[in-house]
């Protein structure tokens, strides 16, 4: 959900987010024909098939990995250009994201106003991680079952469960809320 972060936004060449929950980059990984910078936690150990291609910054490191420096990020650039991209483009698929403290606080207002008139009746925090293994789908039976005038808040990656379902809207404010990363 790389659009969700507000000085990201303003880079037009930034067209999108390849990539789900943090245990499926192996798979994902191999499947990218880019450059892949790790600037957050939940690194596994890269393969060999990418790991020239895996960079790190900030606090982020790991044995065997470039790491970029001082915001010096000429290398990254430098292998993305090198590499071919991706041979054809992808169905466009948006999801919703950026539902940070600025942002809740901007519509404020027309929540309180929601949840006073019995529109929005409660919120559901999913703050956790689902795991990796196939069938642990808790979050998602969770999120299915919850009534449609009930708002979702997600904070963590269980949300990667769901995160791609419509859920709709209670008068414009959406039902799935996504508050940030892990």
């Amino acid at each position: 959900p790389c659009h969700g972060y507000p000085n990201l936004k303003a880079f037009k060449h930034l067209v999108g987010n390849f990539g789900g929950a943090w245990q499926d980059q192996q798979k994902e990984f191999e499947a990218f024909p880019g450059a892949i910078l790790f600037t957050t936690n939940c690194i596994q150990a890269p393969k060999p098939s990418y790991i020239d291609r895996v960079f790190t910054t900030g606090l982020v490191g790991f044995p065997g990995v470039k790491h970029v420096q001082n915001g010096d990020f000429q290398t990254v650039i430098d292998m993305a250009l090198a590499q071919p991209g991706f041979a054809a483009d992808e169905p466009e698929k948006t999801i919703l994201t950026g539902f940070g403290r600025n942002a809740v606080l901007g519509v404020a207002d027309k929540v309180i106003e929601a949840v006073k008139s019995g529109k929005i009746r409660r919120f559901f925090l999913v703050g956790g991680c689902d795991g990796a293994k196939s069938g642990r789908n808790y979050y998602t039976d969770l999120a299915m079952a919850i009534p449609n005038d009930c708002v979702i808040l997600t904070l963590a990656c269980g949300k990667y469960r769901f995160n791609k379902l419509e859920f709709g809207d209670i008068d414009g404010i959406p039902r799935l809320l996504d508050m940030g990363q892990c």
